[in-house]
């Protein structure tokens, strides 16, 4: 008998229960006496954040906890939590498209955690970014589903090769933070599975996180919490996820049916859902075999922590800064460069204007659960000024107020100072008001202000580099036109200062790629207007079309497409191979390209291979990513990258097959430099896909019964038992059944004049389904 079997004997009821919630905000339950001790948790998703205990470690101020963030500051001082390296948030994380970076940022976390003695992170978010007014867009990494779920599985295996536990976030569908906790997620089944639920199965699959949190909202109509079939059903039978669920904190409603859905820890302690669980269990309408459950995967995370624990004294905050800039500057992209404005350098200029409050308070993170105590902020206007040295003379105005108030007197000043300069750099983008948790965005603009001040110093200065500081995509109309530089850094955190001046000055050459398309207007999105929802309901009416596969599949032109992004070299892209050109069964398919840096200095570049169906049954997207790799290059030197493709790849979630399916034909392979730049194509013809049974119904198209061999067999042998076809006319009659187009049932009764209820026909329905089904899921290639 093992550790946790013998401590499971020895539980009573209450102490069973009491496990099932936690102590305070962030401990699991101890029980002394059982030899059962407590884990620590903490957000985590771009800096660990725990608040410093008061009076003792099982109760926390939970003041500034909740607190969303100072509104009258970009930094505003938490004395309260302790402090911690603030590294890019998840949308600059995502732009970096650099797995073994994230993958060593994740363990300058899971470092940090063993400092600050916790056990489990509560991150990565990683939920998609359907729209970009949403509120937390600067968490989340992207509207892809494939580099979100590629960037959350770095996060995941480098925080927890250090011992420290994740816990991937919002399960699912928490795509909106208006009215989160009451509203539905009403989506259909092909785009729930394709784009919503891909990126945690691709991450719980590849990195294997101890916990899943789930989501406060509804998914069509059943709270998450209580969602059986996607707690029990997908996440744990199909996925094989064999950790513990626990809820968003307060994000269950009804305990008792939490904890048969298979949502086993509720934090932070609630005692009064921890009494409905045991009056459940003692009348009866509960077994206590389901608590069990829950309660042995509780102490299985709490022992597997115990066990793998690195606690620490100490720490080298300069080498996790070094990992933080490092991803500062991968992350940052450089969207526009006419006439070569960027780099700056000592020949193109000898008076630079840096405008722009953001210069000296710079946006660095956003607000909410994500609020990090940072450990030193620099600020872009000193970094410029200690790179220009004695050689570039920097000015410095102000522009406009921190909380996008009118000044006209700031106007005029850096209307003045950009004037008088070679160029000028100006700081723009969104104060912290927009990007924070609990709030969408009602606009893609930037701040007003921030857009006056360009266009005014655009009238008198020829050469501007705009500079933006937002969580998510951004318009740019009407001042893009009469900017000749434009730099997306996101929300890169503490290092924000040396990071976009060593972009700027040429010390680091630009190679972030956007995660998200910029569209030119709100109109233009692919939720407008249905986001963020009303009457307690996100209508998700846009399906599978989401982000850059709606702009192709609608002909919109973007602002800026997804996986977009300049560099100060040139890189060029040949010799395009597939090691076969028909797939038979399920082979692999593998891809070779080679690419050249032809510029004028090293440089990094990210290579982009999507998919595309030529004909499909089922409506598709015109293209979409399914593998990526970053590599860096020396001027001159070129680099072979192999790719390997599976048939997911090629594959579509067909929900009358309940199952992932590929069908027969050509795929073109495209390798671009963002999905709209392809400069290489080649073709695979695919060739005996297992095909994938297709529930059948008394109205189903009487010709799908002979989609295949099983069920048409199953089928025939049923109407001749039934005297609707005789053994000599099967044969016969097969070529007409097989084209016939009405409903199956109809067929029966009135073109074969069967005299068979629908009650039987039911019957044979059910078995039919249910041994084609097992069949099909027995040789799926997935």
């Amino acid at each position: 008998m093992n550790q946790i079997d013998n401590i499971m004997k020895k539980l009573t009821l209450e102490e069973k229960v009491s496990l099932c919630s936690g102590i305070g905000l962030w401990q699991t339950k101890d029980i002394e006496d059982k030899r059962i001790p407590a884990i620590w948790m903490a957000d985590g998703s771009n800096g660990i954040r725990i608040m410093k205990p008061v009076h003792n470690q099982r109760k926390q101020d939970t003041s500034e906890f909740l607190q969303v963030t100072d509104l009258t500051q970009n930094s505003p001082t938490i004395t309260k939590q302790y402090e911690a390296v603030c590294y890019p948030s998840g949308a600059a994380l995502a732009s970096t498209w650099n797995m073994e970076l994230i993958e060593s940022m994740g363990a300058m976390l899971g470092d940090e955690c063993n400092f600050r003695k916790v056990n489990i992170l509560l991150a990565p978010g990683i939920n998609i970014k359907r729209s970009p007014l949403g509120g937390r867009g600067y968490e989340y990494y992207s509207e892809d589903p494939y580099l979100t779920g590629k960037t959350a599985e770095a996060f995941i295996k480098g925080v927890q090769s250090q011992g420290v536990g994740t816990s991937i976030k919002h399960f699912a569908a928490n795509n909106a933070e208006t009215l989160r906790i009451n509203m539905s997620s009403d989506v259909d089944e092909r785009a729930l599975r394709e784009i919503y639920l891909a990126p945690f199965e691709l991450a719980i699959k590849n990195a294997k996180p101890w916990t899943v949190m789930s989501s406060y909202n509804k998914v069509n109509g059943v709270q998450m919490a209580e969602n059986r079939r996607l707690l029990t059903d997908i996440l744990r039978d199909e996925w094989n996820f064999d950790g513990v669920v626990v809820s968003d904190w307060g994000g269950i409603k009804d305990r008792v049916q939490a904890l048969k859905a298979g949502n086993d820890l509720d934090m932070p302690e609630n005692r009064r859902n921890n009494k409905s669980i045991q009056e459940a269990v003692e009348n009866g309408t509960l077994d206590e075999s389901v608590l069990d459950v829950s309660v042995r995967r509780i102490l299985e995370m709490i022992f597997k922590a115990k066990a793998q624990e690195r606690f620490k004294d100490s720490i080298d905050w300069e080498s996790h800064r070094e990992i933080a800039k490092k991803v500062a500057e991968d992350s940052i992209i450089l969207l526009k460069n006419e006439n070569n404005l960027l780099p700056i350098t000592k020949e193109k200029y000898k008076k630079v204007a840096v405008i722009g409050a953001f210069a000296t308070e710079p946006r660095y993170q956003g607000g909410g659960c994500t609020l990090v105590n940072p450990t030193r902020i620099s600020n872009p206007y000193d970094e410029i000024c200690r790179l220009a040295g004695n050689d570039i003379k920097i000015t410095y105005a102000k522009g406009y107020e921190i909380n996008n108030r009118i000044n006209d007197q700031l106007l005029t000043e850096a209307v003045e100072k950009a004037g008088e300069a070679d160029a000028a750099v100006i700081f723009a983008g969104l104060w912290v008001a927009y990007d924070r948790e609990g709030f969408d965005r009602k606009t893609l603009d930037i701040d007003s202000s921030h857009i006056r001040l360009i266009q005014e110093i655009c009238k008198i200065q020829k050469r501007v580099i705009v500079v933006l500081n937002n969580g998510d995509a951004v318009t740019m109309d009407p001042w893009i036109n009469g900017a000749g530089a434009v730099v997306e850094q996101f929300l890169v955190g503490e290092t924000v200062g040396e990071a976009v001046a060593d972009i700027l000055f040429g010390i680091v050459n630009p190679s972030g790629k956007l995660p998200v398309s910029f569209p030119k207007r709100l109109e233009d999105t692919s939720a407008y207007p249905l986001f963020p929802g009303e009457c307690n309901h996100h209508i998700y009416g846009e399906s599978i079309f989401v982000g850059y596969r709606y702009y192709e599949k609608k002909k919109i032109d973007t602002l800026f497409p997804f996986g977009f992004g300049l560099s100060y070299t040139e890189f060029a892209y040949s010799n395009l191979k597939l090691d076969k050109t028909v797939m038979n069964g399920i082979q692999k398919l593998t891809v070779q390209v080679t690419v050249a840096n032809t510029g004028s200095c090293k440089g990094k570049e990210v290579v982009q291979l999507y998919v595309s169906d030529k004909e499909s049954r089922l409506l598709r997207p015109i293209k979409e990513l399914k593998k990526f790799e970053k590599i860096e290059l020396e001027q001159g030197e070129s680099k072979t990258v192999t790719f390997e493709l599976s048939y997911r790849d090629f594959a579509y979630y067909d929900p009358e097959a309940e199952d992932w399916v590929v069908e027969d034909g050509i795929f073109d392979i495209h390798i671009g430099k963002s999905c709209e730049d392809i400069v290489l194509t080649a073709s695979v013809e695919m060739k005996d896909a297992k095909k994938k049974f297709r529930y059948l119904y008394l109205d189903s198209q009487h010709a799908r019964v002979f989609e295949n061999t099983v069920s048409k067999k199953m089928y025939l042998d049923f109407l001749v038992e039934k005297g609707v076809l005789t053994k000599d006319n099967v044969d016969a009659m097969v070529p007409l059944l097989k084209g016939n187009y009405m409903g199956i049932y109809n067929v029966i009764t009135s073109l074969l004049g069967g005299d068979i209820t629908k009650e039987e026909m039911q019957e044979k329905l059910d078995e039919i389904n249910q041994v084609c089904t097992a069949k099909s899921k027995a040789e799926s290639c997935f």
